[in-house]
């Protein structure tokens, strides 16, 4: 199981066409999620209760998708992709918090796979350059896969060797205009510092809370002065592009909101409604220089999976998205300073935060389905740890009610034969 946990992954970045774009894995996973259901281990997930949760919210949202697209009559070209992309979500959900809850280590294998799948692919089929870091000539570049490998060799390495590993990341990440992935990765190097001398113990002293903020604030200075020794005219048009491509997303995704707040326009919806607010937000947000950008016409332009999925599918559509976000939300904080450390914490980690980023800063499309998988699969993985927990002390308060059943063990001095020790 553990090998087929890491050819799956492997076949995260083999990409197919059926009704819209899917990946490969994508169509295995469910196979290894019904192999792993079929164990008494597997099935333990469907007693966790954020489990149940997380996969009610995403039928709530698939409903409400459903339920905008009927009523604003949405293209069958549109709404199949538009339901697919939810169904794909959920059925990698159930079957990788299945795969973790027969054995965690699948989850590990899994994840060693994407990314050696994916670095693989990019430098012997693509021959992608190695600057080629946030985006390559079909999608993602190296950064997510180089992260997700550092990760996982976390297993074979000192938490402050590891460290430097994504210390490392991190500048290349600054050096190569990849802000986001480059805080992310300081921030895992400053969470491994940290947690190095005591990886076992919780954070739980002040000092070490303190620790790991100002880990944080020399995390943000290093990004800060990374962009500043980097920066060139075409770095700061492109940054400034991308600053102001997201401002304008989250402004005409508020005008969009406010016109249809309960129903949604229906999935992958578009139109010239959309070209017009879109139009005015980028008046208001660049000002003079809006005749420089080109102006969109699609849901997809709020950048923002919450945002997305409200246009989209109204209310009921961001029901799982903004259950994930306040989940995440503990889970990170639980992860950094609660729980002890081990193979998988910095896997956890990692994409408990980019989950978090993703849901606001990230369209809800194709490549991210599988990451938004599994930022949902590190809350059940907690909520496994809690039920494994609670069990044990059930155990154990069941066996000390039973000793106290049984009846007074003989004194010491019929025990030994008459003498009084």
């Amino acid at each position: 199981m553990a090998v087929a946990c890491f050819l799956v992954g492997m076949c995260q970045t083999i990409r197919l066409n059926v009704i819209g774009e899917v990946v490969l894995a994508e169509l295995l996973l469910p196979l290894l999620g019904v192999a792993a259901l079929l164990r008494p281990e597997g099935r333990r997930v469907l007693g966790t209760r954020a489990f149940r949760w997380l996969l009610g919210t995403m039928f709530v949202t698939l409903a409400g998708y459903i339920l905008s697209d009927t009523v604003s009559g949405t293209p069958a070209a549109q709404y199949l992709r538009g339901w697919g992309r939810m169904a794909l979500v959920i059925t990698a959900f159930i079957s990788l918090t299945a795969l973790a809850a027969a054995r965690r280590e699948h989850l590990w294998w899994f994840c060693a796979g994407m990314a050696l799948g994916r670095i693989l692919y990019l430098r012997l089929v693509l021959a992608t350059p190695i600057s080629l870091w946030k985006f390559s000539t079909e999608g993602f570049g190296y950064a997510d896969p180089f992260t997700i490998a550092a990760a996982a060799a976390v297993v074979f390495v000192s938490p402050r060797i590891a460290s430097m590993m994504f210390l490392v990341l991190g500048a290349c990440s600054a050096y190569w205009d990849f802000r986001s992935q480059g805080l992310v990765c300081l921030i895992l190097a400053g969470f491994l510092w940290a947690r190095a001398a005591r990886p076992e113990r919780p954070v739980s002293s002040g000092g070490g809370r303190i620790k790991l903020a100002l880990l944080l604030l020399v995390a943000l200075g290093i990004i800060v002065a990374g962009l500043k020794l980097t920066e060139d005219e075409h770095a700061a048009n492109r940054r400034n592009e991308s600053d102001i491509g997201r401002s304008v997303g989250k402004r005409f995704a508020l005008k969009a909101i406010s016109e249809s707040p309960l129903l949604g326009y229906g999935s992958w919806s578009h139109g010239r409604a959309f070209e017009r607010m879109h139009a005015e937000a980028l008046r208001e947000v660049a000002g003079r220089d809006a005749s420089l950008y080109r102006v969109g016409d699609s849901s997809s332009l709020t950048h923002a999976m919450v945002l997305q999925a409200w246009v989209e599918g109204g209310l009921l559509g961001i029901a799982f998205f903004v259950v994930l976000a306040a989940m995440l939300t503990r889970t990170v904080v639980t992860l950094a300073m609660h729980r002890p450390m081990d193979g998988v914490s910095v896997l956890l980690l990692y994409f408990s935060i980019y989950g978090l980023w993703h849901l606001i800063m990230s369209p809800f499309a194709a490549p991210l389905r599988i990451h938004l998988a599994l930022a949902a699969v590190t809350v059940v993985y907690l909520g496994l740890e809690q039920q494994e927990r609670l069990q044990g002390a059930r155990r154990t308060a069941q066996g000390l009610r039973a000793g106290l059943r049984q009846p007074p063990p003989p004194a010491t001095d019929q025990l030994m034969g008459g003498r009084n020790l």
